[in-house]
């Protein structure tokens, strides 16, 4: 079985522009009322799509993989080709996670995926968990600030 992709992210210098353009395209529910501004997205789609977030940072699109092995899958991308951007992090009881660069210089985070990932969606946000007991905001707070450390402008 292959790996789902679990979340998504898109980054822009003006966040809040890009969060009502998305917002009014596609009709998403889009919630950046937190203290990073953190544009969490609900597409309102039902059981079908992932959530994700729109974010500040230099214009890029980000998805975020579950896999079984995080240090397995960032040996083989490196073996491939790709380069480690950010090492395998953990915060407890959210997510752990890391994220590598493809040999075309495109930014994918993956992430270890839980015995319950795919499973009923999250009561906080309605989107399929991330993690057992993770919201989307949570993770997606998490990354957007390692991201930003990590990621040259």
């Amino acid at each position: 079985m292959g790996a789902p992709v679990v979340h998504f992210e898109i980054y822009g210098k003006d966040a809040p522009k890009l969060q009502s353009f998305y917002a009014d395209l596609f009709g998403w529910e889009i919630h950046a009322d937190n203290p990073i501004n953190y544009g969490v997205v609900h597409t309102n789609s039902g059981d079908r799509g992932i959530g994700g977030g729109i974010t500040e940072g230099d214009a890029r699109v980000n998805v975020v993989v579950d896999v079984d092995d995080l240090q397995k899958y960032l040996d083989k991308a490196v073996s491939m080709g790709g380069e480690v951007v950010t090492p395998i992090t953990e915060i407890p009881d959210m997510v752990t996670w890391a994220e590598f660069r493809d040999p075309a210089g495109n930014v994918i985070g993956i992430s270890l995926a839980d015995p319950l990932s795919g499973g009923p969606p999250d009561e906080a946000d309605g989107q399929p968990a991330f993690r057992a007991g993770t919201t989307s905001a949570a993770k997606s707070s998490v990354a957007r600030e390692a991201v930003s450390r990590s990621i040259p402008g």
